[in-house]
């Protein structure tokens, strides 16, 4: 046996099932590889087994090796354009690949990760708990199935029964809950979770990939108002476009939205019918480019739907704006509004107002000062409270709890 093999048997062997996973050449939030490529130059040797989706540089179904850990490309194919049933048979067909993974491989795992969503991705966690006594940490990035009902995506009585039933069941066997907001923990715990058994962990700045550049910004001819993300149902797209239509007569004001969801024609058709030339719209961007593009940019904008489960919400876009020292406007209340307010590096509507939203921008546009100081205020605020880093060493410190818990036999 050389080095190498006595260092990878050393290691605690992590599963991590993630649908939705994403490197940086894709084009969707890239918590999960963060965290594998930061662990598996530590301690952890990790599986990551997903789906096609937002990644096309991840095309070959089968196993690959990325930044010294593995993924396991599953055959299901998933997009945010699709409708409700395409997105269900996606989800089902994953939850029953991935199971059938479990099944044949979960013995040989210390622990499992399972990051929702769909809800449906606790189906091969509880698969590993109930066979092969592996423990499991259910992270909820959305929590399911109440997000669906309130945005009425979910209706069938029978479907909400299921939905509830594997919540609770999900919940009851985890050795541990990791929400990714104080909001979604508080949620959680309403429905008979005891605190001991959860912790969050948010979504994360990532301070070595974005960078503040205050001079190209006072140099900008227009002040730039970025919108980076999903243009879909739940981002209240319909508001956006009439706060840039109420926003025309700025002329130094432009809008840019890079994204794709179910709602970006929309989007480009309401743009062309109001002639909309202060609104670009760039369409997908991978997650590598974003750093230019945000160095050209002023502010960022984060909106969602004004249904309460969408205040729990933990939007990536704030903490790549926040590395990159864009103060942030939301379009509705928000867990962080302490954070946003008590810094003074954005601003928060209350009334789903357009008229406050523009006195904030004219403010902000007005005096390079002001601009510069938020952009600093909230770049420190991504380096001390967000960063990537940070919430690693945290989610390890989690994950070493219970890796220990259960023996592999040596074979």
């Amino acid at each position: 046996m050389n080095v190498q093999q006595s260092i990878d048997k050393s290691k605690r062997k992590l599963l991590y099932i993630h649908q939705h996973f994403c490197t940086p050449k894709g084009h969707g939030g890239t918590r999960s590889y963060e965290f594998a490529k930061r662990w598996s130059h530590k301690n952890y040797d990790i599986t990551i087994i997903t789906g096609h989706g937002y990644d096309q540089t991840l095309t070959t179904r089968g196993t690959s090796k990325i930044e010294g850990f593995t993924v396991k490309l599953l055959g299901s194919k998933y997009h945010n354009t699709m409708g409700f049933h395409r997105r269900v048979a996606s989800f089902f067909r994953f939850t029953i690949e991935s199971t059938l993974f479990c099944l044949r491989h979960g013995k040989k795992y210390n622990l499992v990760l399972a990051t929702s969503t769909p809800l449906t991705i606790a189906i091969p966690a509880l698969t590993c708990s109930l066979v092969h006594k592996t423990p499991f940490i259910f992270e909820v990035r959305d929590v399911w199935p109440d997000v669906a009902i309130e945005i009425g995506a979910l209706r069938n009585r029978t479907l909400k029964k299921l939905a509830f039933f594997l919540e609770r069941i999900a919940y009851k066997k985890a050795c541990h809950i990791v929400p990714l907001s104080s909001g979604m923990e508080s949620r959680i715990l309403g429905k008979g979770v005891p605190a001991e058994k959860c912790t969050t962990i948010p979504n994360c700045s990532d301070t070595d990939r974005f960078y503040p550049n205050c001079t190209r910004r006072s140099k900008s001819d227009k002040f730039r108002i970025l919108y980076s993300g999903s243009i879909s149902l739940a981002n209240d797209i319909e508001f956006l476009g009439e706060l840039v239509l109420a926003a025309k007569p700025m002329k130094q004001v432009e809008w840019v939205f890079a994204g794709e969801g179910n709602r970006l024609f929309w989007l480009e058709k309401f743009a062309f019918e109001n002639k909309l030339s202060n609104l670009k719209i760039l369409g997908k961007v991978a997650k590598n480019e974003l750093p230019k593009l945000f160095s050209s940019c002023h502010a960022g904008l984060v909106s969602f739907r004004s249904e309460p489960i969408f205040y729990e919400n933990s939007p990536n876009k704030f903490f790549d704006y926040a590395a990159a020292g864009l103060p942030t406007i939301f379009t509705r209340t928000t867990w962080l509004a302490d954070v946003v307010e008590e810094n003074d590096i954005g601003f928060i509507s209350k009334d789903r107002s357009t008229a406050p939203i523009l006195d904030y921008i004219t403010q902000l546009s007005s005096s390079e000062a002001k601009r510069i100081e938020s952009s600093k205020r909230i770049r420190t605020i991504a380096e001390t409270m967000f960063s990537r880093d940070l919430m690693a060493k945290r989610y390890e410190a989690l994950l070493s709890r219970f890796a220990d818990t259960k023996r592999i036999p040596n074979k």
